[in-house]
């Protein structure tokens, strides 16, 4: 025994800072073995005491002699503890730390799977990190250990990230925070200027909080089609015909064709669509059709017979109205008021064409047609021909017509002409 010291008295230190006395070493180094125990049972990896504990024999303690359980207890929550775990490192920096290899691995392998779920018909060939990922030996504080589930969120959430968004026209809190993935509290509480205000202006800067992801997943797929190759269309004109004549001389049909495209993703976003492989598995059928090209003779005198019989009302004339070209007069009358040709010539056309509703167009030779719309009412064909102010149809309101009236045309080489110029005075009526 050293004389001037009390036997079995040691003073314990954690890092520099005093934490008791105790009667002997191998209290010590048992508390220490227990707590190390204890950290390695909750991490469920090996550790070691990472701390700088000290003991060192003192001549007299300056407090009690702790005993084994009260030592534990005042050196619960002072000590660190190492374990040796594995990182997941991306581009060279480790992000988390699990307790085992295969933890790490299944993390990286079920972010992954996460957008392993190609679109409809397509084979998935490739999936990989855009980074460098990499699962390595590492020893960590065990406070920095994460669960496979944590692990995954962090990776996949990744850091947030402020950017500014500059307000366009049309914009709104509410279109903002969808457009970033966020709620409207969310973005008031980046921008504490708006928390009372829902008041935009053009040009206005905004912050938004955007998540950077640690790692993004890029996948590949393949997807093969067949699709049609529509048959091409071959018109030979015949001065045989009439222009209103047409005969198929060739059905055609259409082809195959197999197109194999690669598509990437990023994220599950779609980044490219493009044609690595395109194959003719049946080529198509030329579709022909003959065509008359036989021109209408010199029919019309030129001089223009009013086409509604009583005269009727002109409620729309020639050229703009509104937002609209008018190439034609519009003439109101009863449901059913005979509908006159306003010059010999040779019925071209009558049937039925989309907003004219029933339709009549007559040649009268030298480039000069008619056309008489929105009819009830048709009492010719296609070939007929007919004379000046001869009854061909009936006033009606068939096609886009808000009411009953004739929409008369007048065309000279296709080209749409002021009815009226044609009519000098109402005598002509």
């Amino acid at each position: 025994m050293v004389p001037g010291y009390i036997a079995g008295a040691y003073a314990v230190t954690v890092d520099g800072h005093p934490v008791g006395f105790v009667r002997s070493r191998e209290v010590v180094d048992q508390v220490l073995a227990s707590l190390a125990d204890q950290a390695a049972a909750s991490a469920g990896v090996k550790v070691s005491v990472t701390s700088s504990v000290q003991v060192k024999r003192v001549r007299r303690p300056g407090g009690p002699l702790l005993e084994e359980e009260q030592l534990k207890g005042a050196l619960q929550g002072r000590l660190s503890f190492a374990a040796e775990a594995w990182s997941v490192r991306v581009n060279g920096v480790s992000v988390v730390a699990l307790p085992t290899e295969a933890d790490a691995r299944r993390v990286i392998e079920e972010i992954k799977a996460e957008y392993c779920r190609p679109g409809k018909g397509a084979v998935l060939v490739d999936v990989r990190f855009l980074q460098g990922v990499e699962v390595v030996p590492e020893t960590v504080d065990i406070a920095c250990l994460r669960t496979p589930e944590e692990a995954k969120r962090i990776l996949m959430r990744g850091t947030d990230k402020l950017v500014t968004y500059t307000v366009k026209r049309g914009d709104s809190l509410w279109r903002i925070a969808q457009q970033h993935g966020l709620t409207v509290e969310d973005l008031r509480r980046a921008n504490p200027a708006m928390a009372h205000t829902d008041i935009l202006q053009v040009g206005q800067e905004l912050s938004v909080v955007k998540a950077e992801p640690y790692v993004t997943v890029a996948t590949v797929e393949r997807l093969v089609q067949e699709v049609a190759i529509p048959c091409p269309v071959q018109v030979k004109f015949s001065q045989d015909r009439w222009p209103w004549e047409e005969v198929v001389e060739q059905a055609g049909k259409n082809g195959r064709k197999r197109i194999t495209y690669e598509i990437v993703r990023q994220a599950g976003a779609l980044v490219e669509r493009r044609v690595v492989e395109e194959v003719v598995l049946e080529e198509p059928v030329t579709r022909v059709i003959v065509r008359g090209s036989r021109q209408v003779p010199a029919l019309g005198t030129g001089k223009l017979y009013w086409p509604v019989e009583g005269g009727g009302h002109v409620t729309s004339g020639f050229g703009w109205r509104r937002r609209d070209w008018h190439p034609a007069i519009d003439i109101a009358a009863p449901p059913g008021t005979p509908v006159r040709a306003a010059d010999t010539g040779m019925v071209t056309f009558a049937g039925w064409e989309g907003g004219y509703g029933r339709l009549i167009i007559v040649e009268h030779g030298n480039g000069m047609s008619t056309r008489y719309a929105h009819l009830s009412r048709i009492d010719v064909r296609p070939g007929d021909q007919v004379e000046r102010g001869q009854v061909i149809g009936a006033v009606g309101s068939t096609g886009r017509a808000t009411g009953p009236h004739l929409h008369f045309e007048v065309r000279v080489g296709g080209e749409a002409r002021n009815p009226l110029q044609y009519y000098p005075s109402s005598a002509a009526r």
